[in-house]
């Protein structure tokens, strides 16, 4: 219950049982190597377990740079239109999403 006070009237409230839910599993933990990083020009994905869904690049604002498929436990990107910089790499399956930074030189 939260108890709100204003001057000399106050209220209280009614008790709710509230269940969360994320459909969507943070894999982070999950065995994703990304090499050479830094990196100039190329980086490879290697993934421990066989996925198949998009692989993002992203800047440290959030913001979408590439968006390419996956299906498998490896993929090459081409990295050189890249400025230099810090990038998340996010992958999303149906069974969840996986993180990881890499830099560009």
């Amino acid at each position: 219950a939260v108890v709100i006070t204003i001057g000399s009237c106050s209220d209280t409230s009614s008790c709710y049982t509230v269940n969360t839910f994320d459909g969507i599993h943070d894999l982070h933990e999950s065995g994703m190597s990304i090499y050479p990083n830094p990196a100039l020009d190329q980086i490879r994905l290697d993934i421990d377990t066989p996925v198949s869904g998009e692989v993002q690049i992203l800047d440290m604002n959030g913001a979408l740079i590439e968006n390419v498929s996956i299906n498998g436990t490896q993929l090459d990107i081409n990295i050189t239109a890249l400025e230099a910089g810090v990038y998340m790499i996010r992958i999303v399956t149906e069974s969840g999403i996986i993180r990881k930074q890499f830099i560009k030189h």
